[in-house]
């Protein structure tokens, strides 16, 4: 409303003092200015506002489809272990098969929303001519990250969801696991602007937070050494492999136990003992 005013009032004076408005708005026509890289020597993005958002937009639908989604697999094992349904299930299927079916299924979800959101998000970038922030390329880092990230987090969250019996007991367990995936969010600007330093390597092989920050690097710059791609992968499924073990093994104790919530340290003896 500000500038509304202004340019109106600009222009009252440009008309009082008998000066032409067409000749003063061709004189402030702007100029063009294409941003070059630096380091390729080729043609940048243009619109910088795009650039420096589109690191956190991606990171933010990454972090939306990796937690919203996974917190629906906390419900349901809750609302099934409440219900007593849990115990019917556990007639036809082991514990560990259980666990499983619900994750893939969960996965398959994900899977789905994030390409409907890709699509959504691609098509409005080319409708606007901002194509070039939204690649293929990016898509398919983000499909290769969501897949890992997703299912470490699925099986945490399914084990905190069997050994409670509520909704705010299991949030209660769960708030170091969210925390710590905070920190990609509190840290893109320095992660985005430095995507090469040292800092932002080392945040990229310290899972669960790996996939945000990757997304976060190759959006800022695609050109990322293939051997850190390949460690963190290596790294991120290794950390799935250990969370869906543990995962197991909390799930079949705690999943027909009811009462008073176990604490951490409970939940490490049933994963020693289990």
């Amino acid at each position: 409303i500000q500038g509304f005013i202004n340019t109106a009032v600009f222009d009252a004076r440009f008309e009082a003092a008998g000066i032409d408005l067409e000749l003063v708005r061709k004189l402030q026509r702007p100029v063009g200015v294409m941003a070059i890289d630096l380091k390729t020597g080729q043609a940048g993005n243009e619109n910088q506002l795009v650039s420096l958002v589109t690191p956190f937009a991606a990171m933010f639908l990454l972090f939306m489809g990796i937690v919203q989604i996974s917190y629906g697999l906390l419900t349901s094992v809750l609302e099934e272990k409440s219900s007593r349904v849990i115990e019917v299930l556990l007639a036809a299927v082991s514990p560990m098969q259980l666990m499983a079916g619900k994750i893939v299924g969960m996965v398959l979800v994900g899977l789905l929303l994030l390409a409907v959101w890709s699509t959504v998000g691609y098509s409005a970038a080319a409708m606007n001519n901002m194509s070039g922030a939204i690649s293929f390329k990016l898509l398919a880092f983000a499909g290769i990250y969501f897949l890992p990230g997703f299912l470490l987090y699925s099986a945490l969250l399914a084990a905190i969801g069997s050994a409670c019996n509520t909704l705010k007991e299991a949030q209660s367990l769960a708030s170091p696991v969210t925390i710590i995936n905070l920190i990609p969010m509190m840290l893109w600007f320095p992660i985005s602007q430095s995507p090469h330093s040292a800092f932002s390597v080392v945040l990229s092989f310290i899972p669960p937070i790996t996939p945000f920050v990757m997304i976060l690097r190759v959006c800022a710059d695609p050109n990322i050494p293939a051997w850190q791609v390949i460690g963190s992968q290596v790294v991120l499924w290794a950390a799935v492999g250990a969370a869906v073990w543990a995962a197991g093994k909390v799930f079949r104790i705690g999943i027909l136990m009811y009462g008073k919530p176990p604490t951490p340290r409970e939940l490490l003896r049933w994963v020693r003992y289990a």
